[in-house]
C-alpha cells in the first residue's frame, strides 16, 4: 500500500487545498495572481501524475493519525500591506508544535518585556 496521498475527488481536493496550499509560505501566487511570484509545483504534479509515477510528490502523505498532510507546508498568514501588496514572508526554522508560545514584545533599549 502506498503512503502517498491523492484526494479521492474534487471536493476533498478543495478542502486539502484550503487547509494547506492557501496558507503556505510557498504559494504567494495564489494570492497575487502574478506569474512572477512563487508557486509550489506539488499540487500541479499531484493533478497531472499517477501515484505510481516516480515524480508524484512524496510530500503528499499521511500523518501518524492517518490524516492527509503536505510535509512541505509552512504556515504563513498572507495579508495585504498598507500599499495593497503581499509582502514576501521571512522564512524561519520550523517550530516545535508542542512548544508553548507566549506573545510579547522585547524592548532592546531598556531590556523590558512588554506583554
Amino acid at each position: 500500500m502506498s503512503n502517498k496521498y491523492r484526494p479521492a475527488n474534487g471536493h476533498e481536493g478543495m478542502i486539502f487545498h484550503a487547509m494547506f496550499c492557501e496558507s503556505c509560505v510557498h504559494e504567494k501566487f495564489l494570492h497575487t495572481g502574478d506569474l512572477a511570484d512563487k508557486k509550489c509545483d506539488i499540487l500541479s504534479r499531484s493533478l497531472t501524475l499517477s501515484l505510481e509515477d516516480d515524480k508524484y510528490p512524496s510530500e503528499l502523505t499521511y500523518n501518524d493519525e492517518g490524516y492527509p498532510i503536505c510535509t512541505s507546508h509552512q504556515y504563513y498568514h498572507w495579508q495585504e500591506n498598507e500599499a495593497g501588496l503581499f509582502d514576501d514572508p521571512i522564512l524561519r526554522d520550523p517550530e516545535d508544535p508542542r512548544q508553548l508560545k507566549i506573545g510579547f514584545e522585547y524592548d532592546p533599549k531598556t531590556g523590558d518585556i512588554i506583554i
